[in-house]
C-alpha cells in the first residue's frame, strides 16, 4: 500500500530523475519515494471503480511493439500529470486530480530545535510535528528527514541503524529507538561533529567513520528492504554489505532506461481516421478476442467497431485491410526473439535497416540527398546522409541500480524489482516524444581499413581495458570511439548553428561487427521534450550547410583550451576511459550521451598521423 500525496512533478522527471525507488525532496521538507508498479495498479483500479472519477487509462497508454517485445510487457504508460479544473469545467475534463502513490522514506526524522528523533511509519500521511515540548508551541516544529541512508549493490535501501549505532545500557533494552537525539554542531559541518545520544541511558556516539567501509560494511549486512513496494516483498536472502551515503547522492539511484525509435509497416496510405480506429484499445481487445477467421478479420470485430465509430460505415473493406496489415506485422514481431535471446545490436539493426532503406511510416519521415551533392569531406568519410524530418522516440523506465553504475544490464533482472509480482510487471512507465534528426552512415570500407592500423589499436587498447561501464555493443573497437567522439563535437557545433541548446541534442550510435548486421551509423537528433522540434536541425543537414558545419566541428576539435595537457594525456575522465577529451572540448551533457561520457578521443579524428579525417580536413 502507498499513500497518494498531493505532490506535483513533471512527467519527464518521473522517468529520468525521480523514478520508482528514488527519494524526492519537496519544499515542505518531506522526503518521499515513488511507489512501485503494483501501487500504481491499485491506484488505477480504485479510480476506475470510483463513480464520477471520469478515469480513462487509455489516454496514458503508449504502444511500441518492438520495445514491448524487448521488455516483455503488454504496453507502456505515461505518468499521469496532475489536472485541476474549475468547478464549472470539472465534468468535462477526464483524469482529474490523479495523485501518484508515494511512501515516506527515510523513516528516521528529527527536530532541529530539541534534536528529538522519531522513526515514522512508511505510510505516514500527515505532516510530522515534534511531539516533545516543541510541539506544544503555537508554531509547531516540523520533523525533517535525516540525511543518511544505507544502500547495497542489489538495489535495496534502508534507514541508517541509529538505534544500534550506540551501545545502550540495560535500562533501554527493547526500547533502543525511543529516546534518541540527533545532535549537530552548528560551528562545523564535519560528519564527526554529529552525535547520536540516548536521552534515557545517556549513551552517545559520534557518526565519525560511518562512510568507512571497514567500520560499517563488515558489521552491518543488508536486510533486503524495498520500501517502494510498500514494505512487502523484502529480499531476505540478501546479505550484501551496506554502504552509508547521503540520501541525495548520485550513487543512490542510477536509472536504467531503454530507448526505441518507433518503426512499423508503411501506413502512409491509410486514412488518418481509420488509422485512429485500428490503433484504439477497443480494436486491440476485439482482435484478441475474436482473432482471425481463415486469415481474415472476423466480421464481429467490424460490426462492433462500427457501433463505436459510425464514421467507418461503408468503409468496412478499408478497415479490414488496415487491421490485417497491422496484426500481420505484430504477429511477425511476436515470432522474433525476446530480451533473453537478443542483444542491443539486433534491436538497433531493425532501426538501422529502416533508415538506410527508407522504410517510412507516419512516425518516421525520411529524406535522402545523394552523397554526390556534398563536398569532398562528406563524400570521403560517409556513405549516406539521411535527413529524418519526423521520428518518434519511446523511453521506458526499466529499473535502477544503486551504489555503482550498471555494468552488465540484463533488463529482466531490473524490471522485476519494480513490482511485487513474481513474473515481473505487465507494463512499465514511459514517455514518447516526436523529433527530427540527421543520420550519418560511415564508409564501411574506409573504417575497416582504418581500424586495423597498429597505431589505432595501440592507442585505444588502454581505455578499453579500463572500461567497466555496461557495453552497448559487442566487440567495440576504435571505430566506435571515433564515431562517439564525432557525435560529441558535432553536437557542440550544432548547438551554435541550430539554436538548440547542447543538452537538447542527443546521439544514438549504430555499431556492429557482426557480418549479418554490420552497422557504422550515427543519429544526431532532438525531440520535443526539451525545446521543441521545429525543423532547425534537419535544415542544417542539407548539402549547402552540412559541409561547413562538419568542417567547423572538426577544425574546432583540433584545439582545446586545456591543450597540450588534454591532447597528450594518456587517460582521463571517468575510470580513465578517455584520452584527448575533456569538458572544454568533447564532453557533453550526461543525458545526451549514451555511454556516460566514456570512450572518447578527438585525436582519432584529427591527428596528423592516424586521424580518420586527416586527408580531407581543411585546417
Amino acid at each position: 500500500m502507498a499513500i497518494s500525496f498531493n505532490k506535483k512533478i513533471r512527467r519527464n522527471q518521473l522517468i529520468f530523475t525521480f523514478g520508482i525507488g528514488q527519494m524526492i525532496d519537496f519544499p515542505d521538507k518531506s522526503s518521499l519515494m515513488l511507489g512501485g508498479v503494483n501501487a500504481w495498479d491499485a491506484l488505477f483500479s480504485f479510480l476506475d471503480s470510483s463513480p464520477g472519477a471520469n478515469f480513462n487509462i487509455d489516454e496514458f497508454k503508449i504502444r511500441d511493439q518492438r520495445l514491448e517485445r524487448k521488455l516483455n510487457v503488454k504496453h507502456f504508460l505515461r505518468p499521469p500529470e496532475f489536472r485541476r479544473a474549475n468547478t464549472w469545467e470539472r465534468e468535462n475534463i477526464p483524469n482529474q486530480n490523479i495523485q501518484l502513490p508515494y511512501v515516506r522514506f527515510p523513516l528516521w526524522h528529527y527536530c532541529t530545535t530539541c534534536n528529538y528523533m522519531e522513526k515514522l511509519p512508511l505510510h505516514f500521511e500527515k505532516t510530522p510535528y515534534c511531539r516533545k515540548k516543541c510541539g506544544e508551541k503555537k508554531f509547531k516544529n516540523i520533523l525533517i528527514p535525516v540525511r543518511f541512508v544505507c544502500i547495497c549493490d542489489n538495489g535495496h535501501i534502508e534507514d541508517f541503524p541509529f538505534e544500534s549505532w550506540i551501545e545502550h545500557k540495560d535500562v533501554c533494552k527493547g526500547n533502543e529507538d525511543k529516546h534518541l537525539k540527533f545532535i549537530e554542531n552548528e560551528r562545523t559541518s564535519n560528519i564527526g561533529a554529529i552525535k547520536i545520544a540516548c536521552e534515557k541511558c545517556k549513551s552517545s556516539r559520534s557518526l565519525n567513520g560511518i562512510f568507512n567501509a571497514n567500520i560499517f560494511e563488515k558489521k552491518h549486512k543488508c536486510n533486503g528492504k524495498r520500501p517502494w513496494l510498500g514494505g512487502m516483498n523484502d529480499d531476505l536472502s540478501c546479505n550484501e554489505g551496506l554502504k552509508v551515503t547521503l540520501r541525495n547522492s548520485n550513487s543512490v539511484f542510477y536509472p536504467i532506461l531503454k530507448k526505441s525509435l518507433f518503426i512499423k509497416y508503411d501506413d502512409t496510405e491509410i486514412d488518418y481516421f481509420i488509422d485512429k480506429v485500428i490503433n484504439s484499445t477497443l480494436a486491440d481487445s476485439l482482435v484478441r478476442t475474436f482473432g482471425f477467421t481463415e486469415g481474415d478479420i472476423d466480421n464481429k470485430v467490424i460490426d462492433m467497431l462500427i457501433s463505436h465509430y459510425p464514421g467507418i460505415i461503408n468503409r468496412e473493406n478499408e478497415v479490414k485491410a488496415a487491421l490485417k496489415q497491422k496484426y500481420n506485422h505484430e504477429q511477425g514481431l511476436a515470432t522474433l526473439p525476446s530480451d533473453d535471446d537478443t542483444n542491443e545490436e539486433t534491436f538497433r539493426y531493425e532501426e538501422y535497416d529502416s533508415i538506410i532503406n527508407l522504410k517510412e511510416n507516419r512516425e518516421l519521415v525520411l529524406n535522402k540527398h545523394e552523397i554526390s551533392e556534398y563536398q569532398d569531406l562528406i563524400k570521403f568519410c560517409f556513405k549516406d546522409i539521411i535527413l529524418i524530418e519526423k521520428l518518434r522516440e519511446t523511453i521506458a523506465f526499466c529499473g535502477f541500480k544503486r551504489k555503482t553504475p550498471p555494468e552488465d544490464v540484463i533488463l529482466s533482472n531490473f524490471t522485476k524489482q519494480l513490482t511485487t509480482a513474481s513474473n515481473g510487471p505487465q507494463w512499465l512507465p514511459a514517455i514518447d516524444n516526436h523529433g527530427e534528426g540527421i543520420f550519418f552512415s560511415f564508409n564501411d570500407d574506409l573504417l575497416d581499413k582504418w581500424e586495423k592500423d597498429a597505431n589505432i589499436i595501440k592507442r585505444t587498447s588502454q581505455i578499453f581495458s579500463n572500461y567497466s561501464y555496461f557495453r552497448l555493443f559487442d566487440n567495440m573497437n576504435a571505430s566506435f570511439v571515433m564515431m562517439h567522439t564525432f557525435a560529441h563535437i558535432l553536437i557542440n557545433q550544432l548547438s551554435y548553428d541550430s539554436g538548440y541548446g547542447s543538452s537538447s541534442i542527443r546521439e544514438r550510435i549504430y555499431f556492429s561487427r557482426n557480418p549479418e548486421h554490420k552497422m557504422n551509423g550515427l543519429l544526431i537528433y532532438t525531440t520535443g521534450d526539451s525545446e521543441g522540434s521545429l525543423g532547425g536541425l534537419v535544415s542544417l543537414g542539407k548539402p549547402e550547410l552540412l559541409d561547413n558545419i562538419v568542417n567547423n566541428a572538426l577544425s574546432n576539435s583540433t584545439w582545446c583550451s586545456s591543450d597540450p595537457i588534454c591532447s597528450e594525456t594518456i587517460e582521463q575522465g571517468p575510470e580513465g576511459c578517455n584520452k584527448a577529451a575533456c569538458h572544454n572540448c568533447a564532453l557533453i551533457a550526461e543525458t545526451c550521451c549514451e555511454n556516460g561520457n566514456r570512450l572518447l578521443d578527438r585525436n582519432l579524428l584529427i591527428h596528423k598521423d592516424y586521424g580518420l579525417f586527416k586527408k580531407v580536413l581543411n585546417l
